[in-house]
Order: structure tokens, then C-alpha cells, then sequence
């Protein structure tokens, strides 16, 4: 079991439905069905991820990619606010802390949602055989690219954002 907020996305945008469902199924159907209590999220498969290489993971960290907390607004700073210390915390828990690389997005979004709404801290994960992770890492697919792997996700509605993964309301 791993922290969701360890698990990064493959790609920064996704689609608000999930595929396969019948009728369909949305990302904001299923996270309120959780919080109701009408779905509980071990109900939901286990993530199938690969471990990001250390030397990915520490250039991330110190490169700041993906981190919008310096976005030039001081007010934040400033207010001291609970997510900047939810997020430094996390930062400091960083340092021996293993990411991995989701192949399922969506599932991912409600899972980091439901975190983010204090439902759950640690989610079930499937890794990756080694020798699919190696191939991965090395020459991609055409689902995941190792350059592609981002902390936040864009929902789509339709052809439009709706809003951002990791908190993000919808």
C-alpha cells in the first residue's frame, strides 16, 4: 500500500468517464459515491503503476517541476496556509518516499480526491513486472512516456477543462 500522493500521473489530462462502463460511469459520480458511502474504495481495482527510478524522482524534486506553489501570489505565503503545510510536510516525507507512475488515471484522480477529503490515507497498488517497468522506462508506449509523468491532471469534460487533479474541486 502506498500513499496516493506518491503516485504520479502518466499524463496531465483525463477524461471525466470512465471507459467500459455501462451506463457510463464519471470520475465525480463514483468520488460521490464514496463519500456517501455507497462505494467504499477498496471496492475500486488496485492501481497498476511502475516504480520511477530514484535519480527521476530527486531531479523532480529539485528541478520544483510540477510544484505551483511559487506562482508569484504572496498572499498564500502569507496566510500560511493549511495545503502549503500539507504540501511541505509531504515534501519533507519525499526523501525516502518511493513514486511511482500510474497506468490508471482516473482511478487515481478519485483515489488522491478521496485522500484529499481525508477518506482514505494509503491505497492498494499493482506494480508492474520488472521487465514491463524496464521496457516502459525505456522506450514508453503509446499510453506512457517517462516525460509525460506529472503530479497534477487536467479533467476533460467533453473538449473541455473541468478542473485540476490533487484537491482540485469538481
Amino acid at each position: 500500500e502506498v500513499d496516493p500522493l506518491d503516485v504520479l500521473f502518466s499524463y496531465g489530462k483525463i477524461n471525466s468517464v470512465f471507459s467500459g462502463t455501462t451506463p457510463p460511469r464519471t470520475l465525480t459520480s463514483t468520488l460521490a459515491d464514496i463519500l456517501s458511502k455507497k462505494l467504499a474504495p477498496e471496492q475500486l481495482p488496485a492501481i497498476a503503476v511502475i516504480p520511477l527510478p530514484a535519480e527521476y524522482t530527486a531531479s523532480r524534486a529539485k528541478s520544483g517541476e510540477n510544484d505551483d506553489d511559487d506562482d508569484g501570489d504572496d498572499s498564500e505565503k502569507r496566510r500560511g496556509s493549511k495545503r502549503k503545510q500539507k504540501k511541505e510536510k509531504h515534501k519533507q516525507n519525499d526523501v525516502v518516499a518511493q513514486k511511482y507512475a500510474s497506468l490508471n488515471n482516473r482511478r487515481l484522480w478519485v483515489l488522491r480526491e478521496c485522500r484529499s477529503q481525508g477518506v482514505l490515507t494509503t491505497i492498494k497498488v499493482r506494480v508492474k513486472p520488472p521487465d514491463e517497468c524496464a521496457r516502459l522506462l525505456a522506450k514508453g508506449s503509446r499510453t506512457f512516456r517517462l516525460d509525460r509523468v506529472t503530479d497534477r491532471a487536467t479533467v476533460l469534460v467533453g473538449n473541455h477543462l473541468k478542473g485540476e487533479g490533487e484537491g482540485g474541486a469538481l
